[in-house]
Formats: structure tokens, C-alpha cells, sequence
């Protein structure tokens, strides 16, 4: 867990909540923005004259987005990311070995964040877009990385995301969640039997440095192919893990 900075700088708040405002919304008007903040409509003009003047912010007519220099700001990031680096030739392998979406994922700031994701044309993609932040307890991904955590990461990640169920089939309570780590930790791999989304399936295995988990690998798919050659699937993520964790630790 993060500790609370025991000096926190307003501005700097107002305009991080801004930015979000316009990451969660896709776009808003100088009212919408004033109200979530909180501020006159006339400070909050300052602020994002300021944001649009320095190109973070583009205003259109009424209304302000986002500006383009994020996906500047996110490529470079994850080019800079070792773990996305190594694993993505693996991916690629993974991909065209299977014909499924292949993912790999990292835990920040409480947050699963999706760092890649190569899926078939023709696969329904539910929307999981690069960079997307989520919670641990329902996709394969998530609780392959929560099951090597410590227990106080473990109950802050549970405090800022809930257990919601997605499904009937979700994990919704401390007690099933702990025995479902377990099984992931006896195993070596988790697996989302239809929690996210029905008839979907996804199996992962942790990426461990050390001892210490750094990611995730998954591949997803239609329920009933993916059972049809689950024994391979489980062969091609072992084999990827290991060169993954083996260039990380050597490179």
C-alpha cells in the first residue's frame, strides 16, 4: 500500500481531477467541469485555458477533450515498461499458436492495468482497451497476480474495488476469494470460468522476479474452444512464463 502524502497541493488536485473528468466523460462543458469540481465557472476557465494552451486540453466549440499527447504519453510509457518489452514477442507466439486473445497485464497503484492485448478480428472484445485500469477478483489476469501479493496489498486492492459480481458465477466474498488464491498458488495458474462475461473463459499465469510477482499472461476465449485444447494452452503459457521471467531476470 501507498502511504497518503502528509502534504497534498490543491492545484495540482483540481487539475488531475479535471483530467479525469475528461478521461471518464470523453468530453464536458465548462459547467459540468466547474460543478465536479467544485469551483467557479470562471477558475475553472482559468484552469483549462491553461490545459488547452499548454495542448494536455482541446476545446471543441462548447465543449473540451482530452488532448492527443496522452497516447504520446502512454506509448513512450509502456516502451519503457521491461516487462512489456520482453513479453511481447512471447504474446505474438501465443497468438498465432492459438488463435486467442493473448493479454498481459501489471498491478499499479491498487489498479490492474492492461499493457497489451492482441485479439482475433472476429473476437468480441467487450471493450478491454491498452491501458485500461480494473479490479483483481474476476479475470484471470488479476487473481494470477492478487494470489502472489501480501496480505496488506491484498486488503487494499479489496478495499478500493469491492468484490462486485459481474456474473453468477463472480467471487463476491473475502472468504471465497482467499480460497480461490489458494488454489491459484497450488496450481500455478487461475483461470475466469464465465465471471466477467458468459461463455468466456480465461487462463493466466503469474510472472514472478524473484519471488515477487510483476504481471500476468492470460489467454481468453469463446468457453467452448478454449476447453477443447485447454492442455496445450496451459503448455504455451508455462513455456512463455518461463522465458519471460528468464530475460527478466538476466537481461
Amino acid at each position: 500500500m501507498s502511504d497518503t502524502p502528509k502534504r497534498r497541493i490543491k492545484t495540482a488536485e483540481k487539475v488531475a481531477r479535471i483530467l479525469d473528468i475528461l478521461h471518464e466523460e470523453g468530453e464536458a462543458n465548462l459547467a459540468q467541469i466547474a460543478e465536479e469540481i467544485e469551483l467557479a465557472k470562471s477558475t475553472t476557465h482559468s484552469y483549462l485555458e491553461t490545459l488547452t494552451s499548454l495542448e494536455l486540453v482541446r476545446k471543441n466549440n462548447s465543449t473540451y477533450t482530452l488532448g492527443l499527447v496522452f497516447l504520446d504519453y502512454g506509448g513512450r510509457v509502456r516502451k519503457r515498461s521491461d516487462i512489456y518489452m520482453i513479453a511481447k514477442p512471447q504474446l505474438r507466439d501465443l497468438y498465432e499458436a492459438t488463435g486467442h486473445t493473448v493479454h498481459l497485464a501489471t498491478k499499479e497503484f491498487d489498479d490492474l492495468v492492461l499493457l497489451e492485448r492482441i485479439n482475433p478480428d472476429e473476437t468480441v472484445g467487450f471493450g478491454a482497451h491498452i491501458g485500461q485500469r480494473d479490479h483483481f477478483h474476476t479475470p484471470a489476469l488479476g487473481k494470477a497476480i492478487l494470489a502472489y501479493l501480501p496480505v496488506d496489498d491484498v486488503d487494499s486492492i479489496v478495499s478500493k474495488h469491492d468484490l462486485l459480481g459481474l456474473t453468477e458465477h463472480s467471487i463476491t466474498t473475502r472468504e471465497d476469494l482467499e480460497a480461490e488464491l489458494e488454489t491459484v498458488r497450488e496450481q500455478g495458474y487461475a483461470v475466469n470460468n464465465e465471471e466477467e462475461h458468459k461463455n468466456y473463459k480465461g487462463v493466466a499465469r503469474p510472472i514472478l522476479l524473484d519471488g515477487v510477482v510483476v504481471g500476468a499472461i492470460s489467454i481468453a476465449g469463446p468457453k467452448t474452444e478454449l476447453e477443447m485444447s485447454e492442455e496445450n494452452i496451459h503448455d504455451l503459457l508455462r513455456s512463455a512464463t518461463d522465458r519471460i521471467e528468464i530475460k527478466l531476470q538476466y537481461d
